[in-house]
């Protein structure tokens, strides 16, 4: 099995667990959803979301040692992967919402929460490292070397 392969496998399972969450997500009746369904959709946002983490952390790896090249396509991926994962977030925060007040008990609800905001922390720097790398691009390019 090649390097490439390995690292398609690794987005592969990741964009499925995102594929999964999503239609899972699209089918699911908010108002009739009962608490252990509910349960069971939180956690299978959680396991998609730590899907796109194992796979950013072993593509990461593998560039350290030199194994592939961390290619502006894979960092496009990934980004895509994390980004996509939020904005399932607002439609299963609703629906956590509509759980508790119907008195339902979700266990892993913080979980869910720090997914979210570790999502939120990933994209925020994802962009600020971007817009640094472009402005230093764009300096060294207007430096008469």
């Amino acid at each position: 099995m090649s390097i490439k392969t390995l690292e398609s496998l690794e987005l592969a399972v990741a964009q499925k667990s995102l594929d999964d969450y999503s239609a899972a997500l699209a089918n699911g009746d908010v108002q009739s959803l009962k608490a252990v369904a509910c349960q069971r959709l939180v956690q299978q946002g959680i396991d998609a979301f730590q899907w796109i983490v194992k796979a950013e952390e072993t593509i990461r790896q593998a560039a350290y040692q030199g194994l592939i090249d961390f290619s502006p396509e894979l960092d496009e991926t990934l980004e895509a992967l994390y980004r996509g994962w939020l904005a399932r977030c607002e439609q299963m925060q609703a629906l956590i919402r509509q759980q508790i007040l119907q008195g339902g008990d979700l266990d892993n609800v913080s979980e869910f929460a720090r997914c979210r905001d570790s999502a939120r922390d990933w994209i925020e720097r994802h962009a600020w490292r971007k817009a640094s790398s472009e402005s230093l691009a764009r300096r060294s390019a207007s430096e008469p070397w």
